[in-house]
């Protein structure tokens, strides 16, 4: 809905800016041996809006946050709407120094010669292959030639909708780079994920 109002294009100029801001002021609170960077979902309404860029720009001057710990996420589908026009982005984003990830992989229509031609960081393996992973011989397969795409292509991998530990065991075997899902955590808020952080720092 907020992209069929077009309310999309100042939702997301403000979901990047308070997202940029929350993970400068994480950083600058703790020393971490690898500062901590933050992924922002990006519609595709909001990549074709002509002030991106600069928006981009200002926001992360106006939040003093150092550009390699922003990842913007992008899907197959946005990627490959105009491709010319999103490879000239991304290449943009990629000299600023922001990296990209490509979300819910394997449920879109990219080939893999555009996956090698776009300046993609990540890549997202979508949650339907991860559920029941572990009695999935399918998906099992599925997931480790993703895996092993990404490597040889020297990108780094995360699994998404991980819920199970059964799953977690799977990919670990699969050497799979990051997983994100319930079995973590679930959404929270900002003082829920600073002491989230606290934690595993103790850790």
């Amino acid at each position: 809905m907020a992209e069929e109002t077009g309310i999309i294009i100042a939702l997301g100029e403000k979901v990047l800016h308070d997202a940029c801001k929350q993970i400068h002021f994480w950083n600058s609170q703790h020393q971490f041996t690898v500062p901590l960077f933050v992924s922002v979902n990006v519609s595709g309404k909001q990549l074709v809006n002509p002030g991106f860029l600069d928006q981009v720009r200002r926001i992360l001057k106006e939040t003093d946050l150092d550009a390699g710990c922003l990842k913007l996420e992008i899907t197959e589908s946005t990627m490959m709407e105009n491709t010319e026009f999103t490879l000239a982005l991304l290449t943009c984003l990629n000299s600023m120094g922001i990296q990209v990830n490509l979300d819910d992989f394997g449920t879109g229509y990219s080939s893999l010669s555009c996956v090698r031609r776009f300046p993609i960081d990540t890549l997202k393996i979508d949650r339907s292959f991860i559920k029941n992973l572990a009695v999935n011989t399918e998906n099992f397969h599925i997931v480790g030639t993703i895996i092993a795409l990404a490597k040889n292509l020297d990108m780094a991998v995360v699994a998404e909708g991980v819920e199970e530990a059964t799953d977690m065991a799977e990919l670990k075997e699969l050497n799979c780079t990051y997983a994100q899902g319930y079995h973590f955590s679930k959404p929270v808020n900002a003082e829920a994920a600073s002491e989230l952080i606290a934690m595993s720092i103790q850790w």
